[in-house]
């Protein structure tokens, strides 16, 4: 015969299985915390994708020490109908389902790139003037004829937990477009460069 718990009885396996769930939540069985992103994040991400894209010798149209010229905005994310298989395809940097939804859902709407970069020497935001004259067979003036390459970028996708990244940006290399994509992990607080991939278009 089955005895009806008592009020106390019942009271303490309600505060019991309580204090389980917060155990749970609190350990091993807590759900993964997604990172909040940062403007600092996304200057840091981009600013070590442009560090290791400068240094790059395939990435020049013109003399290696020139100035990268930076379009002034972030356009809209041109990946409409792709996704992360189709992208990754026969490559070598390889970008996750995760980050590529990122990378989509952070660029749906146009932006200003100054809101990633700040000039230097080795790199500046573009006029609109430069950007034209950037263009296959345009006319060029002597402030951008030392002008190293014009780069498009995208804004960064992050993880859910903040320790990966992913870029993508367009640069010209000749008449026909060229572009390269950073995978990019965050170890011992710092970020540094996984992967990385140039795709040049003939």
């Amino acid at each position: 015969m089955m005895i009806a718990p008592s009020r106390r009885h019942s009271h303490f396996i309600r505060i019991t299985l309580a204090n389980v769930s917060l155990m749970l939540l609190n350990g091993c069985g807590r759900a993964e915390v997604a990172h909040e992103i940062t403007p600092a994040d996304e200057r840091e991400v981009i600013n070590l994708v442009l560090d290791h894209f400068y240094a790059s010798a395939e990435t020049h149209l013109k003399p290696a020490n020139g100035v990268v010229l930076i379009s002034a905005k972030v356009e809209r994310n041109n990946f409409d109908g792709a996704d992360a298989a189709t992208l990754n395809g026969d490559t070598k940097c390889r970008v996750s389902d995760e980050l590529f939804k990122s990378v989509i859902e952070r660029n749906g709407h146009e932006r200003a790139v100054s809101q990633f970069i700040a000039d230097t020497p080795r790199w500046r935001v573009a006029t609109i003037d430069e950007e034209k004259q950037m263009e296959p067979f345009s006319e060029q003036t002597d402030r951008v004829r030392n002008v190293k390459t014009l780069a498009s970028l995208l804004a960064p996708g992050f993880s859910k937990n903040g320790n990966q990244a992913a870029v993508f940006l367009s640069f010209t290399n000749s008449a026909h477009g060229a572009s390269a994509r950073y995978v990019l992990a965050r170890e011992n607080g710092r970020w540094v460069v996984s992967c990385t991939e140039l795709l040049f278009f003939v």
